[in-house]
């Protein structure tokens, strides 16, 4: 597969699961950040920097975005969306918003790992 939407056709193609409860935008946010770190590595060794990497390992803690719309904040805590059919994920936020919740209109991202974080389900 050469490019980003690739990636995300061959995600719709393998059905439900494949990223266990993720939905498919927290799926199609790690194929982002795969295809991202791909790429930028083979750039860097197309310009001759032979120490570049490319991603191939699983990866226990990777960064994934919800984008506005698609989370929801109540108070200390998100609801996260998880694939059809699973239970909802609520995770505490590690302080409250320093704004009103009306305010946010960027995105939600997780990096740790979900059990660090104190995960609750409804």
């Amino acid at each position: 597969m050469t490019s980003y939407q690739e990636l995300c056709r061959e995600l719709a193609v393998s059905g439900p699961g494949t990223f266990g409860e993720l939905d498919s935008t927290g799926a199609r946010s790690v194929l982002r950040r795969f295809s991202d770190a791909w790429f930028a590595a083979a750039k860097r060794r197309k310009d001759g920097d032979v120490s570049a990497r490319f991603p191939r390992r699983r990866r226990g803690l990777v960064p994934v975005r919800w984008y506005h719309g698609t989370f929801t904040l109540d108070g200390a805590r998100v609801r996260i969306p998880t694939a059809r059919g699973t239970a909802p994920l609520w995770v505490r936020l590690a302080r409250t918003l320093p704004y009103p919740v009306e305010q946010v209109v960027a995105s939600a991202g997780v990096v740790y790992d979900l059990p660090v974080m104190g995960v609750l389900r409804r």
